[in-house]
C-alpha cells in the first residue's frame, strides 16, 4: 500500500479512516501553546499531500527537504524553526507513521516529560528524554532502552537514567532485554531543547551539519537516523514510561495486530469470505477476497497490486517492493 509517491504517513490506517498523519498532528494539537508551533518535514515532492491532510497547517511550516536524508538531519530542521520563535524552545520530535490510543494518556506522559526535562541537572551533553513503552516481544525492529536509577515519578508514569538504548538490535540480543525484565521500547518520541539538539548533532554527527549548511549538497550514500547517531552514543539520556497505548505499523504483522480477532483468528479489514481459514491478516480496498483452506498468510490487495505472503515472511515485504520496483524500471516501453 506504501508507494513513493503516497507513503505510509498519508495512508488510512486509523480506526476512523483518518491517514497516520492527520491522527499524529490531532494528537499533538492540544499539547501546543498555538498552530504556529506545529512543523511537518517531509520531502519536497510530499507537499500536495501534506497540504491535502493538514489544510490548517500554517504557512510555512512545512520544512521541505530536497529528498530523505535521514531522521537527524530532519530533526535539525525543526530544531532551527523552533530556535527561530523562541531561543529557548522545546523540541518534540514524532513520527507520523505510528498509532497510538489513548491520547490523553499520551499527553499527560508528554506533560510529565518535559516537567522532568526541566528538572534534569546540567551535563557535558544537553540532555535527551525518550518515551518509551514495556517492551512485550523480541521484536528486532525496534530500539530497546534498558532502565537504571529512577529520577521522578508521578501517577503511574516514571522517568529513569537509560543505563543502554540499542537500536534494532539481532532477535538473539532483543529476546535477552526482554526476558531479563524492565526493558522499554523506543517510541522514536524524543524531547530536547532546541539549541540542545543542535549542540549534540555538531558533537556526534558533523557531517550532517555540514550537509544542512550547504543545500546543494547530495544526500548521504547512507540515511542517518538520530538513534544510530546520537541516542546510541549521548551521555545524557532520561526515558520516561509511557502509559499509552502504542503501535509502529511498520510490517504487516504489527498493524494485523491492531485489527479485531474475528473467526478463526482472522485479522480483516474490507471484503473477505473464507473457509477453513485461520490466523490470516486480509485487507481489501474494493474486490472480494476469498480463501479456502489457508492459515497463516497476510493477504493485501490493492487497486494495481496483490500482496500475499506467509505471517512468518513479513519482514522481507520491503525486499519484495523492491524487486516489484527493479522489475518495473526494466520492462521495455509499450509500444511500436
Amino acid at each position: 500500500m506504501s508507494r513513493k509517491d503516497r507513503p505510509k504517513p498519508f495512508l488510512p490506517l486509523g480506526g476512523d479512516g483518518s491517514s497516520l498523519l492527520s491522527l499524529t498532528c490531532r494528537r499533538l494539537a492540544g499539547l501546543l501553546d498555538g498552530e504556529d508551533r506545529l512543523f511537518v518535514v517531509g520531502q519536497a515532492d510530499h507537499a500536495g499531500l501534506i497540504q491535502q491532510e493538514l489544510p490548517g497547517l500554517a504557512p510555512g511550516n512545512f520544512l521541505a527537504e530536497p529528498e530523505n536524508r535521514g531522521t537527524a538531519a530532519a530533526i535539525a530542521l525543526a530544531a532551527r524553526a523552533v530556535l527561530k520563535l523562541d531561543p529557548e524552545g522545546l523540541l518534540l520530535a514524532c513520527p507520523s507513521d505510528h498509532l497510538i490510543s489513548e491520547p490523553e494518556e499520551f499527553a499527560r506522559t508528554v506533560r510529565f516529560a518535559v516537567d522532568c526535562y526541566g528538572d534534569l541537572p546540567a551535563e557535558a551533553d544537553p540532555a535527551t528524554v525518550v518515551l518509551g513503552v514495556d517492551a512485550s516481544s523480541p521484536d528486532a525492529g525496534f530500539g530497546y532502552i534498558t532502565c537504571g536509577e529512577e529520577l521522578a515519578e508521578l501517577a503511574g508514569l516514571q522517568c529513569h537514567q537509560v543505563s543502554s538504548y540499542v537500536e534494532k538490535p539481532s532477535r538473539e540480543i532483543a529476546r535477552g532485554l526482554v526476558e531479563g525484565g524492565g526493558a522499554l521500547w523506543s517510541t522514536g518520541i524524543f524531547l530536547w531543547s532546541a539549541a540542545g539538539y543542535l549542540r549534540l548533532l555538531e558533537s556526534y554527527l558533523p557531517e550532517v551539519c555540514g550537509l544542512l549548511a550547504d543545500s546543494a549538497h547530495e544526500a548521504p550514500a547512507q540515511k542517518v537516523s538520530v538513534d544510530h547517531g546520537i541516542l546510541e552514543k549521548a551521555e545524557s539520556v532520561v526515558a520516561v514510561r509511557g502509559s499509552f497505548s502504542w503501535a509502529d505499523v511498520g510490517t504487516w504483522e504489527r498493524y494485523g495486530a491492531q485489527l479485531a480477532a474475528s473467526e478463526g483468528g482472522n485479522r480483516i479489514r474490507g471484503n473477505f469470505v473464507g473457509l477453513d481459514t485461520e490466523d490470516c491478516i486480509v485487507l481489501s480496498d474494493r474486490r472480494i477476497i476469498g480463501t479456502v483452506g489457508v492459515k497463516n498468510l497476510v493477504i493485501v490487495e490493492t487497486e494495481d497490486a496483490i500482496l500475499v505472503c506467509h505471517r512468518d515472511s513479513v519482514e522481507r515485504v520491503k525486499d519484495l517492493a523492491q524487486e516489484v520496483d527493479h522489475a518495473a524500471r526494466s520492462e521495455p516501453p509499450s509500444g511500436g
